[in-house]
C-alpha cells in the first residue's frame, strides 16, 4: 500500500476527533466528584434524546413520501418512490413494533460501557503530548477535554485533515493515469466496497476468491475472483473493507485493501493478471 496505509487511516480518525470534544475546565484540574457530575450531565442529555425518540409515532419515524418535496420530480419517479414506500410499509411496521422500549436502567448500562470503550479507543489514538494534559482520562469517554488539550487536538485534527485530503487527491491523480489499463469491473461506480464484510476467502493454486457481504456498503458486488495470482499478503477473512488502491506494471495488477478486524487495522494485497466480479442485487 502506497497511499492508504494504517498510519494514514489513523490520520483519518484524528481528523474528525476535534469536532467530537468540548472544552471543560473541570477536566483540567478535577476535584472530588467533578467527573461524576459531568458524567451524569452527559447521561441525562442522552436519556432526554432517547425519551423523545421513544414518544415518536410510526409516521414520525417512517413518514410517507412528501408530495411537496417530490414536486420537481417526473411523474414516473414519484410513482416509483410511492410504490417502494408502500411495498416496505409492513417491514417498517415490524421495525417500529420491534423497537426497544425506553428503559433507563438498560440505557445507563449501555452508556457506561460506551464511555469506557471510547476512553480506551481514543486514548490509543491520541499522542502522548495530548494525553499528558489530561489528568483524568475518563473525561475522554464523555467527550470532554481540558481547554489546553482541546486546543492542541484541534490543531492536530486540522493537520491530519490536510494530510487525508492531500492523500486522497494524490491517489485520484494517480488512479486516473492508470484507469484505462485496469479491469472494467474495478473502474465502474459499483466498486465502492467501504464497510463491506469479507465472509469468504479462498486462496488456491493461482486464484483468490473473496466473498462479500455488502449490506452496509454502496456496492452490489458479492464476489471477486482474481486469477493469475503471483503474490498474496494478509488474511482478509472476517475483516471489514475500508479503503482500496490499485497499481499496475503493465503485466500485473495489484489490489491493496486497508481492512479492519477486532479493532486492528491491516493491509491485504494481491498481485494478479485477471479479475471478475459477481453481483447480487439487494432486495428493496
Amino acid at each position: 500500500m502506497k497511499f492508504f496505509t494504517p498510519e494514514w487511516y489513523r490520520a483519518v480518525q484524528l481528523a474528525s476527533l476535534g469536532l467530537n470534544f468540548k472544552s471543560c475546565t473541570a477536566a483540567a484540574d478535577p476535584r472530588d466528584g467533578d467527573y461524576d457530575r459531568q458524567y451524569e450531565k452527559w447521561v441525562k442529555d442522552q436519556l432526554s434524546y432517547e425519551k423523545k425518540v421513544s414518544k415518536m409515532t410510526f409516521i414520525d419515524q417512517f413518514p410517507a413520501p412528501d408530495p411537496v418535496s417530490m414536486s420537481f420530480l417526473p411523474a414516473t419517479e414519484k410513482d416509483a418512490i410511492k410504490k417502494d414506500y408502500e411495498a416496505s410499509v409492513d417491514e417498517f411496521k415490524a421495525m417500529f413494533d420491534g423497537r426497544e422500549k425506553y428503559d433507563e436502567e438498560r440505557l445507563r448500562a449501555e452508556y457506561r460501557k460506551t464511555a469506557e470503550e471510547e476512553t480506551e479507543r481514543i486514548s490509543a489514538l491520541l499522542p502522548e503530548e495530548i494525553l499528558s494534559m489530561i489528568p483524568d482520562r475518563r473525561f475522554i469517554g464523555i467527550s470532554l477535554l481540558p481547554p489546553k488539550a482541546k486546543k492542541k487536538l484541534d490543531r492536530l485534527a486540522k493537520e491530519c485533515d490536510c494530510k487525508v485530503k492531500d492523500t486522497l487527491a494524490d491517489y485520484d491523480k494517480y488512479y486516473f493515469g492508470i484507469e484505462e489499463s485496469l479491469p472494467p469491473c474495478f473502474t465502474n461506480d459499483g466498486f465502492a466496497l467501504h464497510d463491506a464484510a469479507v465472509t469468504g476467502y479462498l486462496c488456491e493454486d493461482d486464484s483468490v476468491t473473496l466473498t462479500l457481504d455488502t449490506e452496509y456498503s454502496y456496492s452490489n458486488i458479492s464476489r471477486i475472483t482474481l486469477s493469475g495470482v503471483t503474490e498474496v499478503n494478509g488474511d482478509p477473512m472476517g475483516a471489514f473493507w475500508l479503503y482500496d488502491e490499485l497499481h499496475t506494471d503493465g503485466d500485473n495488477i495489484t489490489l491493496g485493501v486497508l481492512m479492519s478486524k477486532d479493532d486492528r487495522v491491516f493491509t491485504f494485497e494481491c498481485t494478479f493478471k485477471k479479475a471478475e466480479t459477481e453481483v447480487t442485487l439487494r432486495k428493496i
